[in-house]
């Protein structure tokens, strides 16, 4: 019985020192997980104000609402800036805190107190970073060890069940040691390699009391908590993953060796990067000349530790504008974190200023023609007294057209700027082509005599209506028209001719006129584009009516379109509208 007893005793200190060695071990490393949390919700805020996106408060309080622990941001003299908890705080200074003493001195300070909040124990961690403008800041996260303190009081509850137990066992005698002590080390070794490896224990019948029955349970419950915890951060990275995925700007960041770390969808397509970026130094994946150069803009901006924007015209053509950031350690010298680069594909917007460059100087040139010779006339109306009734009335006259003509150019203006800002009244209605076009031709009936052009058309009556606004289907019918009139010769001739084909009515206006180079049919409907630079304005029109005239046969669902066969073999623009709503043609 003695050795028994002994044996026993044995056995019980083995189960004592493997279960503390295993509580140690996994509270620390559980401990340390926590840690490395806390730190990479640290360093996610960190990027947050880098953006400059939130103020400090807006910062505090979404990091807190996603985290679920308590974000506090102090300046470096221990002022505090934003605290998610800050209806709630009753003390005036973080000055002397020994977390912030430590991130004051560029460390990471850790400390686990009572919260003054809610008095559950806290790790409090903080860590130095900077602001948006380079200021110096404390980013401090207190996270909430309640469920931590639970599950390691369940072991301890645990092991001194299982001390009890062993207690027991010795006292009850040899038959004791034999059916429940002896199987308990190595009951006791299973559960050490179950938890190392992450499995859940199982419990046998022959591994001892009910003491190491509720050690099992405890550990598996320890072990449930644990995989929720590294679930709800599957969930925080996901969510994190998600935003960069949703992104319309690409987001390339890299290390203090300008490796590549991270990279959303969006740069992915714009830089032409590949998942071979990450190995082999990133050369797979770098290979697009695109990527290259963004890369050594990260190099130079890391060496500079300064900003650097450029754009970058790719090989399709498009521009992109990256923006690249350095992302220092102000605390620690020489402690490059790396730089972040936002990539913008910024091509349509180039090419809007570029059309906006061009039509306020296209503008400004229509109208200080008019204005210069109202203007000059005026000046020699007002300063010559001895002028013939002959030469005041030519004079008013020639007034009188440029007014009328810069009165029409704004009207056009104003017109088109409508149509393109959707402000002018559809007015949808069945409209008869046919009917259109004859009104149009008597309105520019004296507009070709006066030239000694032949206005001729071609109408069937049998055509079906179109939906439609039918003021607008005048308009360009005048517009067409009117623009093979001004460009025929004397003698010429302009036909108009009306059919369906299909799913359209279609209206051609044909003229034996100057034609037009091949060079120059694609930018025809262009605002002020004129094929023969050489004629003024007052011979050519404004360089408006093909503009509007494209505008408003687009609004209806159609198509318009030019044909030539070159200078001097004249020209043909035909405008198909559809028969149905949203219908319509294939450009010709």
């Amino acid at each position: 019985m003695g050795k028994g007893r002994w044996a026993l005793l044995s056995g019980a200190v083995a189960m004592a020192l493997a279960a503390l060695v295993c509580y140690r071990w996994y509270s620390a490393a559980r401990l340390e997980d926590i840690k490395g949390d806390v730190l990479a919700q640290i360093d996610l805020i960190q990027e947050i104000v880098l953006t400059g996106e939130y103020d400090y408060h807006q910062v505090a309080d979404r990091a807190a609402l996603h985290t679920g622990s308590r974000i506090t941001l102090l300046a470096r003299d221990g002022t505090l800036l934003a605290d998610s908890a800050w209806s709630q705080i009753t003390f005036p200074s973080f000055l002397y805190d020994k977390e912030i003493l430590l991130a004051r001195q560029g460390q990471i300070g850790t400390a686990i107190l009572p919260s003054p909040i809610t008095g559950r124990n806290t790790l409090h961690m903080t860590k130095p970073g900077h602001g948006p403008l380079g200021q110096e800041i404390i980013i401090r996260v207190a996270y909430d060890l309640t469920d931590y303190d639970t599950a390691m009081g369940g072991i301890r509850m645990g092991m001194l069940l299982a001390a009890l137990g062993g207690c027991l066992w010795m006292l009850w005698g040899g038959s004791l040691y034999r059916l429940r002590v002896r199987p308990a080390p190595q009951a006791l070794a299973r559960y050490v390699e179950a938890v190392s490896s992450g499995r859940p224990i199982q419990w046998r019948e022959g591994d001892g009391g009910e003491e190491l029955h509720r050690l099992a349970d405890s550990i598996n419950a320890l072990l449930a908590h644990n995989e929720d915890i590294i679930r709800a951060t599957d969930r925080k990275h996901s969510r994190i993953n998600t935003i960069l995925g949703s992104m319309d700007s690409g987001l390339l960041a890299v290390d203090s060796q300008n490796q590549v770390v991270l990279f959303n969808a969006m740069a992915e397509g714009l830089a032409q990067l590949d998942k071979g970026v990450f190995f082999d130094g990133g050369d797979k994946g770098a290979a697009s000349p695109t990527a290259r150069r963004i890369l050594e803009g990260t190099a130079r901006v890391i060496d500079g530790r300064r900003q650097e924007t450029a754009t970058l015209t790719v090989e399709d053509g498009r521009m992109l504008e990256v923006h690249i950031t350095p992302i220092v350690n102000k605390y620690t010298p020489y402690d490059d974190l790396g730089a972040l680069a936002v990539i913008k594909d910024v091509t349509q917007m180039k090419k809007l200023e570029a059309l906006r460059s061009e039509f306020v100087a296209n503008v400004s040139h229509e109208l200080r023609t008019p204005l210069a010779l109202i203007s000059g006339f005026v000046e020699t109306l007002s300063s010559r007294r001895d002028l013939s009734e002959r030469e005041t009335d030519r004079a008013l006259e020639i007034m009188g057209i440029e007014t009328k003509r810069l009165s029409g150019l704004i009207s056009q203006l104003l017109t088109l700027s409508k149509i393109e800002n959707d402000l002018m009244p559809r007015d949808d209605q069945q409209v008869d082509i046919p009917a259109e076009v004859d009104g149009a031709l008597a309105a520019l009936d004296n507009l070709a005599r006066n030239k000694g052009v032949t206005l001729a058309a071609r109408l069937p009556r049998d055509l079906p209506p179109v939906p439609g606004n039918a003021a607008w289907v005048r308009q360009v019918i005048l517009n067409l028209c009117e623009n093979a009139i001004k460009y025929t010769p004397a003698g010429g001739r302009v036909r108009v001719k009306v059919w369906a084909d299909g799913s359209t009515v279609r209206v051609s206006v044909k003229d034996n006129g100057m034609g037009i180079p091949q060079r120059d049919l694609p930018r025809l409907f262009e605002r002020f584009y004129r094929v023969d630079k050489s004629r003024g304005s007052q011979d050519g029109g404004s360089g408006l009516g093909l503009a509007i005239a494209k505008h408003m046969v687009t609004e209806m669902g159609g198509q318009i379109w030019a044909k030539s066969r070159g200078e001097g073999q004249g020209s043909e623009f035909v405008a198909a509208f559809p028969l149905g709503p949203a219908g319509g043609a294939g450009e010709e």
